[in-house]
């Protein structure tokens, strides 16, 4: 009927449901049909129904005789079902079992089926003792081993019959693990069941056999839970694996955390880092010189260490004689050139020669222009 689209249940997600009226199933499609979710990616859920054979609606309220099987102990001729809550267990992603001619004899043959009957009246481990007369008789629900439904509905014939959860047989276990649903029929009135509905929603939405509330990694595979850095989001779906990040800020939305990123704001997903330095390619002052600190005393977005200055070509951050003598050497004795070489163009001519040394000297003892300021702004143009 949920198939064919005459009746939308109602779903019941997380939480608990006191006085949840259940309407005759068989009278009408308002409040009659509840769906408990309890893996909806795998399709598995329950679904409740009043099952009321003293309704007015027309239709079979006789269960099969098996009379003939028990005779004298069982009375002759067709029991009326039992009226209560009818809970059934649905697993949509699986394909029904081909054997479909083998008898289901009270407990499952197979390990999934797509629609199962949870037969609140068959229990293994009790047998006919538990019958007031002592043996089988109409009224032994918990011992009918081929009873799915006179007996299968939640109600108070029997004791314990009227609650279905954890630790009742059958229990609402899903086919993954425990989900720690609760029912329980409260009262039945006309054509009305009353019953209580815990749903916690413990789902496995990543098959691992961790429960989503108690899972690292919700939507990851990852069994074994590893969190190398212990903020509680595991290593499988954790940004930064090695530092706490725990709410898993990406500012350049990279993939790496703001914790453990080279460059915050820099979109960098391969963390390239040349020289070691902790800073990224894509963020690093000085790309092949180490300088954590990127220090950059000019301002001009060049880090200090690998930052040159016209006319400084001893490298020494400070233009004076050692720079004349330095370019000397380096011009007419063939000594160490320049690092980098742009820093002893002193005239920025776009050569090193003796117009530099005079540059320099003129600089230095004559107040000349500063080194590659030929317009004497003030403003290197190197």
């Amino acid at each position: 009927k949920m198939h064919l689209g005459w009746i939308e249940p109602i779903v019941l997600n997380q939480g608990t449901y006191e006085n949840l009226v259940v309407n005759s199933y068989e009278t009408t499609d308002d409040s009659s049909l509840y769906m408990i979710p309890i893996d909806m990616s795998e399709g598995e859920y329950f679904l409740m129904a009043f099952r009321n054979p003293q309704s007015s609606a027309t239709f079979d309220k006789l269960d099969s005789d098996f009379s003939a099987f028990f005779c004298p102990n069982v009375s002759f001729g067709n029991d009326t079902l039992d009226q209560g809550l009818l809970i059934t267990h649905v697993h949509d992603s699986v394909t029904p079992p081909t054997n479909w001619w083998r008898i289901n004899n009270g407990t499952p043959d197979w390990p999934h089926y797509t629609v199962i009957v949870e037969d609140m009246g068959y229990n293994p481990s009790k047998d006919t003792s538990f019958n007031a007369e002592g043996h089988v008789t109409d009224s032994a629900q918990w011992w009918y081993p081929y009873e799915t439904r006179r007996a299968a509905p939640m109600n108070f014939d029997v004791a314990g019959q009227e609650e279905f959860g954890p630790s009742t047989y059958p229990s609402s276990d899903s086919y993954f693990g425990p989900t720690g649903i609760v029912v329980r029929v409260d009262s039945i009135v006309g054509e009305k069941l009353y019953a209580y509905v815990h749903n916690p929603v413990i789902l496995d939405q990543d098959g691992d056999g961790i429960s989503d509330e108690s899972d690292n990694c919700i939507s990851t595979y990852n069994p074994l839970q590893e969190d190398s850095d212990s903020d509680m989001i595991g290593d499988s779906c954790d940004n930064c694996i090695f530092a706490l990040n725990p709410n898993q800020e990406d500012t350049d939305s990279d993939g790496i955390g703001d914790s453990c990123d080279n460059c915050i704001f820099v979109l960098n997903p391969n963390q390239e880092d040349a020289d070691l330095d902790g800073v990224g390619d894509s963020c690093d002052n000085c790309i092949n010189d180490y300088n954590p600190d990127q220090a950059d005393a000019n301002g001009n977005g060049v880090g200090d260490v690998c930052d040159w200055i016209c006319g400084d070509a001893d490298a020494s951050r400070e233009i004076d004689i050692d720079d004349v003598v330095y370019l000397i050497n380096y011009i007419f004795a063939s000594g160490p050139a320049p690092d980098p070489l742009e820093s002893g163009d002193a005239d920025c001519s776009g050569g090193i020669d003796i117009d530099d040394v005079v540059y320099l000297i003129n600089y230095i003892f004559a107040g000349g222009n500063n080194p590659c300021d030929p317009d004497g702004n003030g403003i290197p143009d190197c």
